[in-house]
Formats: C-alpha cells, sequence, structure tokens
C-alpha cells in the first residue's frame, strides 16, 4: 500500500519543527520496513528555503492543496500525531474511506519486495 504520513508539523520553534519531521520519517521508515511505501509530506519543509530564495510565496492552504491531493490517490492514512493539518487530513481519509492507521502493530504487511 501507499500510507500517507500524518501528523504535526508546525512548532513555536525549528528544533521542535525539526523533531515532528524526524517522527514521520520514522514512521515513513517503519512502514517501508513493513513492506509499503511511505508518502511523508513533512519533507515538503525542504521547499521553503527554496521558495523564499526565489521570492516564490507557498502558502499553508497550498500546501494543504498538494496533501489533498495526494492524500486522494493513497491507499490509507497513518496518523503520527495531532494538529489542525492532520486532522483534516485524517477526516479526509474517512470521508474517501480510506483506512486509518493509529499504531504501527495494526498496519498489515505488504508485498512490497525491496530488492537485494
Amino acid at each position: 500500500m501507499i500510507i500517507y504520513v500524518s501528523g504535526k508539523l508546525s512548532a513555536p520553534t525549528e528544533e521542535e519543527k525539526a523533531a515532528n519531521v524526524l517522527a514521520a520519517i520514522d514512521v515513513g521508515l517503519e512502514l517501508h520496513l513493513k513492506g509499503h511505501i511511505p508518502y511523508i509530506p513533512h519533507l515538503n519543509v525542504l521547499m521553503e528555503p527554496c521558495a523564499e530564495k526565489r521570492q516564490i510565496e507557498v502558502t499553508y492552504a497550498d500546501y494543504l492543496t498538494w496533501d489533498l491531493a495526494i492524500l486522494e490517490r493513497c491507499d490509507a492514512l497513518f496518523l503520527c500525531s495531532r494538529s489542525p493539518g492532520a486532522d483534516l487530513e485524517h477526516g479526509m481519509a474517512k470521508t474517501w474511506g480510506l483506512p486509518v492507521f493509529y499504531n504501527l502493530a495494526d498496519v498489515p504487511d505488504g508485498n512490497l519486495k525491496l530488492p537485494k
């Protein structure tokens, strides 16, 4: 399955924001090990300095639009933590009938064959 990793990104400090990104990456890696393809929208944080450098405004609404467009194409959602954005993604996943996982133990093993 392609599993969308949803969770808090925004934080009062850069250190807390980085911790949120790392938490999502950790979940993505565990999903990978279980034989799934993780999509980690937190990695879009890397777009921010590039957009600023090019003086391109990318808004919160832009990120949500992109995220929901990808989520709609995923097979499931994994909810790492709650936030306004994660709650929106969670609600949309439920509306679209996607399975939602809250614990790694509940995610079935996938059939993605990892290259040797």
